[in-house]
């Protein structure tokens, strides 16, 4: 499935010549991982060198990883790739279902987007960044709390405000060796957009978590890491995304714990010592 969800993903971004090899790979997987690179380019009318820029593209880092990545799809049961959407009259049984093939879906979308290669870049960044702001509203402000929270308890000097106007006004601190991390599901947000500018033009990194692969934000951005467009126009709530945004920001996290280990541990465990004498 995971093949499936990055040409998805990507799919705008594509030449006449990708969508070529791209329609193939989704109308024929059975015979694409039984033929060559080569091949595939006559079949479709393309080049070697069009197919190894399309694998790329979507993420791969070369035809065998594709084929070997359409093989284990074939193999194994799909999770549908559109949305279950809650309808009036549902029953506690339907929403309950529904709302799982929700979750499991977004995990599974979200995980086919990601980059090792940026996350480790991105992990890196925020290792070595000397303070860290956060940037988001509304759902993606709950993932900059919950961010905040998890950064200042392991001992990273970090910062956001619920109130978009107090955030920008933490942000006027900002230096070029701190950090901005960016989440906004559509890029569009203009708080979010503000503190980006804001950031670039003090010579910050930008780090920017967002469906949108092009744009303002994303042309701002140092880093940028692209979660799936898996919420509709009208959201009863963005319940998708902001599973997109915690598996990423959770990532990161983790990432900066697992090379501070150490200093992580000692600032958790004198936070322990402090909240446990409340009781």
């Amino acid at each position: 499935m995971t093949y499936l969800i990055r040409i998805k993903e990507r799919y705008e971004e594509l030449t006449p010549a990708d969508k070529k090899i791209a329609h193939f790979i989704q109308d024929k997987p059975e015979e694409v991982i039984k033929i060559s690179s080569m091949n595939l380019a006559d079949l479709t009318g393309t080049s070697q060198s069009a197919i190894i820029r399309f694998v790329q593209k979507i993420g791969y880092d070369g035809y065998t990883s594709l084929k070997l990545d359409i093989a284990k799809s074939l193999e194994t049961e799909d999770v549908s790739l559109s949305s279950e959407v809650i309808t009036s009259g549902d029953s506690v049984n339907d929403i309950i279902n529904k709302s799982k093939a929700n979750v499991i879906s977004s995990i599974e979308k979200t995980y086919a987007l990601i980059n090792e290669e940026l996350i480790e870049k991105a992990i890196d960044n925020l290792i070595r960044a000397d303070n860290v702001y956060l940037a988001g509203i509304g759902s993606s402000g709950l993932i900059c709390e919950d961010l905040l929270y998890k950064l200042q308890r392991s001992g990273k000097k970090s910062f956001y405000e619920r109130d978009a106007h107090t955030n920008l006004s933490l942000l006027t601190n900002i230096k070029e060796d701190d950090l901005l991390i960016a989440i906004s599901y559509t890029a569009l947000s203009k708080e979010v957009l503000l503190a980006a500018e804001y950031a670039k033009s003090k010579g910050a990194k930008l780090i920017s978590i967002t469906k949108a692969g092009r744009g303002k934000l994303a042309n701002m951005s140092d880093i940028l890491i692209t979660i799936p467009e898996i919420e509709k126009k009208i959201r009863y709530g963005a319940i998708s995304s902001r599973f997109a945004s915690q598996i990423v920001t959770d990532i990161l996290f983790y990432g900066y714990i697992s090379k501070n280990m150490d200093e992580v541990v000692r600032n958790l465990m004198v936070s322990k010592e402090l909240t446990d004498k409340l009781k």
